[in-house]
């Protein structure tokens, strides 16, 4: 029978990052949700996606903890961990985790795609909610050929089979080929996660791996402050005015061609922004958030400060593992797996010390994951949300339309499915192993080693997550090939992101507070120190 205190370590934890992450997906739509345009149901439903993608991340650490707890110090199984209960303990892990992609991809290819649609038939005339539905429900159903499609794909492509049993292949890949019986029938589901989780990697080359260098530098940056908001605005009016004089002065003498005309459209518009700016520039200036300005800069540093460490210790890890890599792995058309890690980096040396220590590994993971969530919000508030590289919704405090928020959260969904091979990349002996040792024979003692590939599969317990990762990186080294190969354009992108971040000036708060795009009754107090 399993130990109470195994299921109370285990899954307590667990619960609690379920609260936590209900919390802070609130917190976090509450800061975007437009005030000018209060969707509650667009609200509800980016709030529960928030916290189904956190959900999904926060079982990995619960994987790590149950195969770990498994095993004493001296690398012997405990007397309650079986053969029938570790079985048991791997079932029911394995049985949420698909539970768990089951509920994403009804979210993402039916809440969502639902909760898009319909706010969009109702923007267009009062139509009755029973057409509106009809209509959204027709759009809708173009997702879920998407993904019946993506199943059934699964469902036919032949893969990789598992090697005789006295082949080169099986003793290089025993422990994962052992893994394939425990995963057969459910090729479907892991063909259509690494499909969908492609396209979530690409999320976090565009958006998490440019907010990983805007995030902490913007906050140690810090935005313009409000003297210097206040002179530019004076010197812009300035200009404004005096172009729109120029062009006055000449349309009182002759016709404005069509290209001034446009021309002096734009620079009154020009000037209405400014005025605008400059209305909410005077309301900042007396509030108290404002007076304490020097205090809140020196948090904002400080924060910026561990943000741009983690930022840097995470390229460091992610580009010491690829590296490992090369040197090391089975090559490309073993997906470039690693047997055993040469190369060890500090992040992940820091998530396994952190495992032996009850539960500081659950904290640092959920401190990471929701680390990679704002910096994924970062880069899309630098970027704009965009489809295809066509820039849709602009992601604001208070001044992101429901539409983006749905948008927002299908991205994140996907992001944070990604964040399973990103993390599996850059903590590879923590998400596989766990801090499990085992014992390898020596002449006459017992040398204790950490789990890797290399040692028996009666020796070691592999996380379920990993497992899934691995065993289908066998069945079909595409995938994990892509991985690596986006990993790299990952790590390029993060570099390229950190220069122009860094060489950019200070941002304006008036800026972002206020565009053009923006109602004039919408510019309530706003800007940001």
């Amino acid at each position: 029978d399993l130990p109470s205190s195994v299921t109370a370590y285990g899954w307590v934890p667990f619960v609690v990052a379920i609260l936590l992450s209900i919390l802070f997906s609130y917190v976090y739509v509450k800061h975007f949700w437009c005030r000018t345009d209060r969707n509650k149901c667009c609200a509800i439903v980016a709030v529960i996606g928030l916290s189904i993608a956190l959900l999904a991340s926060s079982l990995l650490p619960v994987d790590v903890f149950l195969v770990s707890y498994m095993k004493n110090t001296d690398g012997s199984f405990k007397d309650w961990a079986t053969n029938s209960t570790r079985q048991a303990l791997e079932n029911s892990v394995s049985y949420t985790y698909y539970a768990l992609y089951g509920i994403i991809f009804f979210y993402t290819f039916f809440i969502l795609p639902l909760a898009y649609f319909s706010y969009e038939e109702q923007d267009e005339d009062n139509r009755p909610s029973i057409r509106v539905f009809t209509t959204a429900f027709l759009y809708t159903l173009v997702f879920l050929l998407v993904i019946a499609g993506l199943l059934i794909a699964g469902v036919f492509i032949p893969f990789k089979s598992a090697p005789p049993s006295n082949s080169t292949e099986w003793g290089k890949m025993e422990f994962l080929i052992k893994e394939l019986y425990k995963s057969r029938g459910k090729d479907a589901v892991s063909f259509v996660v690494n499909v969908i989780t492609i396209y979530g990697m690409m999320n976090l080359i565009l958006y998490t791996s440019v907010g990983l260098a805007s995030f902490p530098i913007n906050m140690i940056k810090g935005f313009r402050s409000l003297t210097e908001e206040e002179a530019l605005l004076s010197d812009t009016q300035a200009t404004t005015q005096t172009k729109i004089n120029a062009l006055r002065s000449k349309q009182s003498k002759r016709q404005l061609t069509s290209r001034e005309v446009g021309e002096l459209a734009d620079l009154e518009e020009e000037v209405s922004l400014i005025s605008r700016r400059s209305s909410v520039l005077e309301s900042e200036k007396r509030r108290l958030y404002n007076k304490c300005g020097p205090c809140i800069r020196i948090l904002n540093g400080s924060f910026g400060i561990i943000g741009l460490i983690f930022s840097l210790t995470f390229f460091i890890s992610l580009l010491i593992c690829n590296i490992d890599k090369i040197v090391n792995s089975l090559g490309m058309k073993m997906g470039y797996i690693l047997k055993e890690n040469m190369m060890p980096n500090p992040l992940d040396f820091i998530m396994v010390q952190a495992q032996k220590i009850f539960p500081l590994d659950y904290v640092l993971f959920f401190l990471i994951i929701l680390f990679l969530v704002i910096c994924t919000v970062s880069g899309m508030r630098f970027l704009g949300i965009c489809c295809f590289c066509i820039p849709m919704y602009k992601v604001r405090p208070g001044r992101t339309p429901p539409q983006g928020l749905i948008m927002l959260a299908f991205i994140l969904m996907f992001a944070v499915l990604a964040f399973h091979i990103l993390l599996y990349l850059v903590l590879p002996t923590y998400t596989t192993f766990g801090s499990q040792y085992y014992c390898k024979p020596g002449n006459s003692t017992c040398d204790l080693k950490p789990c890797t590939l290399d040692a028996s599969p009666d020796d070691c317990v592999m996380t379920r997550g990993a497992s899934f990762v691995l065993s289908f990186a066998y069945k079909a080294w595409i995938f994990a090939a892509v991985y690596y190969w986006l990993s790299w354009v990952f790590l390029g992108t993060f570099v390229l992101s950190f220069v122009v971040v860094l060489i950019r000036s200070r941002r304006s708060s008036l800026e972002e507070a206020v565009d053009k795009d923006d109602f004039d009754d919408s510019d309530e107090p706003m800007v940001r120190i």
